[in-house]
């Protein structure tokens, strides 16, 4: 149970990258009693809870409560459901502008599967098999999905269940909107009555173009909707709020009725117009304020920015340029601590900082919101809305009195950046950083962590508390706010002040905060030596800072060495594999020309690898004009074209995996049999798919004595798999031909094991006759049997195996018996098709096939992959 417990854990966590419920209890926080009933009543969302309609899109124009009634109205949608329907799943989601992880698709199909799984007991199958993919690659740390093997997952999950409700709010925060309607459209097309999904956002045209030509429902919010909940918030307002309630019942009245008639569906507009009238102390400022409410959102914008104080103008536009522009949330307390800091600022005066971080909500007035979390003094300073950061970023702010606010990305970029690299610069973190020399070490307690260490440690958690900015900028300066060329030119001076010298304590300091793991310090401390300056330059695309290192005399591979009486050093990586990970061609091709080690210089660089891992075929055929060869270390290149030509089939057969696999086929690459093994066992999986449904149908004949039986299964097989799979065997017959030899093929195995296709042996059939056909495509297009064992791990299992390969063949003595199996580099040979009969008639026929041919040895493949996973996961092997 505890295991069953871990691996739930395991693959949920693995899976998951955002958690909406944030979300969605804060919009219950913000809902008032009595608002969005309307929708609950509306016919058009009747007909979608009860199923009479699958799909339906709720929008509204900006402003006009998108952010409280459409997100209010989609917890209240999502609290109804779930009080209404408590044994069905109720799956949801919320885009937000303001944090990028929840902008892109990935997120929302790994967020909604997630949700959708663990309302099962037990893991449903598909998502148990999309893990297990994953972990065969990587056993210690597996690869992540794609959208096409989640969105397929996803599909099949929710098909489980009887009934399903998703709500998705906000598609227009989607940073992917076209990708984003491209998947909801193939769900939409895939989909069983059984899911129920409603989409909420503004009336954006190219939502509404898609959703017509799908024809989804469209509900819009009506005016008089959103006036009758206007009138219930406010009305909400002035009886909660402390000032407001003060006031006699005739001027309670009279700020209700003036704002509900001005709302003109726009509910951001009240909710503006709301937080100004608080701040006014007299009655009568109230009458002169309700006499002259702004017309629209831009003019009520207007005047908040105006109203800001002279000298807190300047403080909040830098608030709002690095808010607008930031990696994820910020803390209230980073953003006060960003906003005092100046160009060539070394060392912060205690009497400069903001008394109350909070402040920044009463100089931004209804710009901001505070998001509050656990944790008194990590609560996040927000935009209060969309539309604030549409407007900043707008031409229209420029033409208005407010233009002194308007935000230009790029000149706001450069000062973000210069703000975080001269906090990074100050002095104190060059004067507080202590490196440890040979001594330090002699101090260590073989016991534990080294006294010297666990100071580091406190030291450095003291640091953090200190100086709140720290951990925001080491680990966003380089990675988000400097990956424009432009802003790297205009902050060099500064960059290379990190950089200067050999590794400076402000460099140290900020190397350090990125990886500095409180639970392991020595291991933190081990890991800030992991890379080089240089290595950490191409990370970020630096070519100023790699040229200026190069110049100074530093070696293009150099690695920082061992850092004295460190036993387990993780190994680093040279600057040309940093730059071809993350796909800097000019900047590989600055460091090949200065002499870079194309072929990499330990077992964990491979330069290539990397490259092709990365989907970059550009920088792959500069790797090999270079010289790398792709013989000499076949290993890792061997590893990396298998993961490769798994994109290659999740992906829709993209070009840009197949033109990397040709590259590297034309170079000479190898394939290994293990490699051969996997990608053609993965591909046969919708064949052994239909072969069970072709199994657990009564109305099919059983006996398998109709080769159309197994003719039916071979055309049911994925286009883009089989497309795959034709790379693999270049069959001269193409796709068809290679179908006709996966029914041959099948044919042949039943005829020697039909014991094999029993529908009660299901589990049987999955594991054995699916790594049959892998084997036996092998052997015909590749003409390999295996006949040599080489990997070591192999040969206890070998011998475990033996008894019952021996026991599968008595009698059979006219079936070849393979005992080993080769884990070797072998050579992809040239292609069998002219081996094969062609047809004389119509479709195409595989060669000839007699049981002798046979070969099978799945349980020794099954052994060999059990024996590089974790127990824990032997079940899926089983």
């Amino acid at each position: 149970m505890a295991a069953k417990s871990h691996l739930r854990e395991t693959i949920f966590n693995w899976l998951t990258v955002v958690n909406p419920e944030g979300n969605y209890l804060a919009a219950c926080q913000r809902n008032q009693p009595g608002t969005g009933n309307w929708l609950l009543d509306n016919p058009d969302f009747s007909d979608w809870e009860s199923g009479r309609d699958n799909y339906l899109w709720l929008n509204a124009i900006a402003g006009a409560g998108k952010t409280i009634l459409s997100l209010v109205g989609s917890s209240t949608i999502i609290r109804h459901l779930k009080a209404k329907y408590n044994d069905t799943c109720v799956a949801y989601y919320f885009f937000d502008f303001k944090d990028n992880a929840k902008q892109d698709v990935k997120s929302l199909l790994a967020s909604l599967l997630t949700q959708t799984a663990k309302d099962f007991e037990s893991l449903p199958k598909p998502l148990l098999e999309l893990f297990r993919r994953h972990k065969l690659r990587n056993p210690e740390r597996p690869t992540p999905p794609t959208i096409d093997e989640l969105m397929e997952t996803l599909i099949e999950v929710i098909s489980l269940h009887s009934t399903i409700y998703i709500v998705i709010d906000a598609l227009d925060e989607c940073s992917q909107i076209r990708l984003l309607l491209e998947t909801l459209c193939t769900i939409f097309s895939r989909l069983r009555s059984n899911c129920r999904l409603i989409c909420t956002s503004r009336a954006e045209v190219v939502i509404q173009r898609v959703f017509q030509r799908q024809s989804i429902k469209n509900l819009q919010i009506p005016s008089a909707a959103v006036d009758h909940d206007v009138a219930v918030f406010v009305r909400a307002v002035l009886e909660t709020d402390d000032r407001l309630s003060a006031y006699r019942q005739g001027i309670k009245d009279l700020i209700a009725t003036t704002l509900t008639n001005g709302a003109q569906g726009m509910f951001r507009w009240v909710q503006c117009q709301v937080d100004h009238i608080r701040t006014l102390r007299t009655a009568n400022d109230i009458k002169h304020a309700l006499g002259r409410l702004p017309p629209n959102l831009d003019q009520t914008y207007d005047n908040i920015l105006l109203s800001v104080q002279p000298g807190d103008r300047e403080l909040l536009h830098k608030a709002l340029q690095l808010i607008v522009f930031s990696a994820r949330p910020m803390q209230m307390r980073e953003v006060a601590e960003a906003v005092i800091i100046e160009p060539g600022t070394l060392r912060i005066d205690e009497d400069d900082r903001l008394q109350r971080p909070e402040d920044l909500l009463d100089i931004g007035k209804s710009l901001f919101v505070q998001n509050h979390t656990k944790d008194p003094a990590a609560h996040f300073l927000e935009l209060a809305h969309y539309s604030v950061k549409e407007y900043l970023l707008s031409e229209r702010i420029k033409e208005g009195q407010a233009a002194a606010f308007a935000i230009d990305k790029t000149f706001a970029e450069v000062n973000n950046a210069t703000c975080l690299l001269t906090y990074l610069g100050l002095e104190v973190f060059e004067d507080t950083w202590h490196a440890f020399d040979a001594e330090t070490w002699e101090s260590v307690d073989k016991r534990g962590t080294p006294f010297e260490v666990d100071f580091l440690a406190r030291q450095h958690e003291q640091r953090l508390e200190e100086y709140p900015l720290l951990l925001y900028a080491a680990q966003n300066c380089f990675k988000h706010h400097c990956r424009s060329e432009v802003v790297q030119c205009m902050v060099s001076p500064l960059i290379r002040n990190l950089f200067s010298g050999s590794r400076s304590g402000r460099f140290q300091n900020m190397t350090y905060t990125c990886v500095y793991n409180p639970l392991d310090p020595v291991a933190s401390y081990a890991r800030l030596f992991r890379y080089s300056l240089v290595s950490i330059a191409a990370r970020f695309n630096l070519s100023i800072i790699v040229q200026d290192l190069l110049v100074s005399g530093m070696h293009v591979d150099y690695l920082s060495p061992k850092p004295d009486r460190i036993e387990s050093f993780p190994e680093g990586q040279t600057a040309l594999y940093r730059a071809a990970d993350f796909g800097f061609a000019d900047l590989c091709k600055t460091l090949i020309e200065a002499g870079a080690n194309v072929q990499g210089i330990m077992s964990y660089d491979c330069p290539l690898s990397a490259a092709a891992r990365g989907g970059k075929p550009a920088i792959v055929r500069m790797m090999l004009d270079a010289g790398a060869d792709v013989v000499k270390d076949a290993r890792p290149l061997c590893e990396t074209q298998l993961a490769i030509w798994w994109r290659y089939v999740e992906e829709n057969n993209n070009s840009r995996w197949r033109d990397i696999l040709d590259i590297l086929r034309y170079a000479g690459a190898k394939w290994s049999t293990v490699g051969l093994l996997a990608a053609f066992s993965k591909s046969t999986k919708p064949l052994v798919k239909c072969a069970a449904e072709v199994l657990l149908d009564d109305s099919i004949d059983n006996t398998w004595t109709q080769r159309e039986n197994f003719k039916c299964i071979a055309d049911k097989i994925d286009t883009n798999t089989l497309n795959a799979l034709q790379w693999l065997a270049q069959d001269e017959a193409g796709p068809a031909g290679l179908k006709a030899s996966l029914e041959t093929i099948l044919h042949a195995t039943y005829e020697s094991l039909p014991s094999l296709f029993i529908p009660a042996r299901f589990t049987t059939l999955k594991f054995h006759a699916e790594e049959m056909v892998a084997e036996n495509l092998i052997h015909f297009y590749f003409r390999r049997t295996p006949s040599a064992l080489r990997d070591p791990a192999l040969h206890t299992v070998t011998q475990q195996s033996d008894t019952l390969l021996n026991a599968l063949w008595d009698n059979r003595s006219h079936v070849s018996r393979a005992t080993t199996f080769t884990a070797g580099i072998t050579s992809v040979p040239t292609p069998a098709g002219n081996l094969r009969e062609s047809a004389l008639h119509t479709g195409v026929e595989a060669r000839s096939w007699d049981v002798k041919d046979l070969i099978v040895y799945g349980e020794i493949l099954r052994a060999w992959a059990r024996a590089r996973w974790d127990d824990s996961y032997a079940p899926f092997l089983d």
